[in-house]
């Protein structure tokens, strides 16, 4: 019972906050979020978007760019750079200081692989086990000098192989996102340990992502306000506006800090797997070191890479599926068509009028089971990247921030759950009160 009456109260606040978001618009965050440019256009349009019903009620501001712009700021960038900063000083410490010993390492070992095999020819020798000889001590040789002049210079392999590895993983996601990180990474520079640029281009990436999911947030607030302008009877909202406008705030609330938790893993990754880089080098000549070090470490690299990359193309995915239902018809006439996040995002942010935007906009009950429904599945794919990556890197990724990720989505599986058995509670008991004062009104007539 007790579960119930949370629940209930629950869906109780978020109508009473979509119902003051409707009322009033916070305007004060307006420095942070997308630019002088778009205060300039809000300043202008300050008086567009205000509707007025004809039952003497509240004007109402209604104005997307407005709710974009109140979410300044990174919420994770801090925390960030500071895992980002441990990551810098792991791979730099690690660099300096096993970087000569290993190579040292690798020379008493070379010396002891030639003498082993010269023993071994010395005692049984034939043509045939000299050719195998000097292959073997060529082959082996190769490598063990390869790993020592890595050793002896891992700035160059930081430069050439893990800095543009990781640096390709943000550009990708970013681009997949429909943004850039807004910096560049020195050319021609040697790096030892992850390079700045990296880091400048991580927090971008952050943000981005961040920002982009709070547009999903600003269109839901913005359905919300619209349901309350075309309310009816003073008090009674345009309910598939609103019940849209709730699963996209909540979604993209829950995707936000998913989205947080999964990038922290592969930062922290990074800190672990830049400490372990001159252990895998030493490793790699060796057949029985080079399967349990070099295998994971570069397994860890790739997962890295490959979760900057996922998830940039899951938001994109989630904003284009979370709309897929709601339809636009521009001027008020013609077929409603479907259009991109993007498009539809744009179209709203031009300060129309509220009648006009009712007017075009097509949502029904119908389209609010199908944004439900899309919901769940863009809920679902978050989820699913930890398993995506996992199949590439041979799972060797950490799996920290995820799963307190997953426990907040049983947190929101077990609301849902105790909201629905609630609200069927409250109907039956409605259900069986009104059977009651029936009886009790006819009882009345009939005595």
């Amino acid at each position: 019972m007790k579960k119930s009456l949370l629940a209930i109260f629950l869906i109780f606040a978020m109508a009473v906050f979509s119902m003051n978001s409707a009322w009033a618009v916070d305007g004060g965050a307006m420095d942070g979020a997308f630019g002088a440019a778009s205060s300039a256009y809000v300043q202008e349009h300050a008086n567009t978007g205000v509707s007025d019903n004809g039952e003497g009620s509240k004007d109402l501001e209604c104005f997307l760019p407005e709710y974009a712009n109140s979410f300044s700021g990174c919420i994770f960038c801090p925390m960030f750079e500071k895992i980002y900063a441990a990551a810098q000083i792991a791979s730099r410490s690690a660099a300096k200081l096993l970087g000569g010993p290993f190579a040292n390492l690798l020379v008493i070992g070379i010396a002891l692989f030639i003498a082993f095999h010269t023993l071994k020819l010395v005692t049984s020798f034939s043509q045939t086990d000299s050719k195998k000889y000097i292959q073997t001590i060529g082959v082996q040789f190769f490598k063990m000098m390869t790993a020592f002049l890595l050793l002896k210079n891992l700035g160059e392999l930081y430069n050439l192989v893990i800095n543009p590895l990781l640096d390709s993983g943000l550009e990708m996601g970013s681009a997949m996102i429909g943004g850039s990180t807004g910096t560049s990474s020195a050319q021609g520079t040697t790096t030892l340990g992850f390079s700045g640029s990296i880091g400048a281009k991580l927090v971008a990436f952050v943000e981005l992502c961040q920002k982009s999911l709070a547009q999903i947030c600003a269109l839901g607030r913005y359905f919300l306000c619209l349901s309350w302008a075309d309310r009816h009877w003073w008090f009674i909202p345009n309910f598939p506006l609103l019940f849209n406008g709730i699963i996209l705030v909540v979604l993209s609330f829950f995707i936000i800090l998913s989205f947080g938790f999964l990038l922290i893993d592969a930062v922290i990754q990074m800190s672990i797997v830049g400490s372990l880089v001159p252990l895998a080098v030493a490793s790699w000549p060796f057949k029985i070191t080079s399967k349990p070090f070099v295998k994971p470490v570069w397994g860890m690299f790739v997962g890295v890479f490959l979760t900057f990359a996922f998830a940039g193309v899951t938001v994109s995915v989630v904003k284009n599926l979370v709309v897929s239902s709601i339809k636009l018809r521009e001027g008020g006439e013609g077929n409603a068509t479907q259009r991109s996040f993007d498009e539809l995002y744009k179209y709203l942010s031009q300060g129309q009028k509220l009648e006009d935007v009712l007017n075009e906009l097509d949502v029904n009950m119908t389209s609010v089971m199908i944004t439900l429904a899309c919901a769940v599945i863009a809920w679902r794919l978050c989820g699913k990247i930890d398993d995506l990556v996992g199949k590439f890197d041979g799972d060797s990724h950490l799996k920290i921030g995820s799963g307190l990720g997953e426990t907040a989505a049983s947190v929101a599986k077990s609301l849902g759950k105790t909201a629905a058995q609630g609200a069927a509670k409250v109907g039956t008991g409605v259900k069986n009160a009104g059977k009651k004062s029936i009886k009790r009104a006819w009882d009345k007539i009939t005595s």
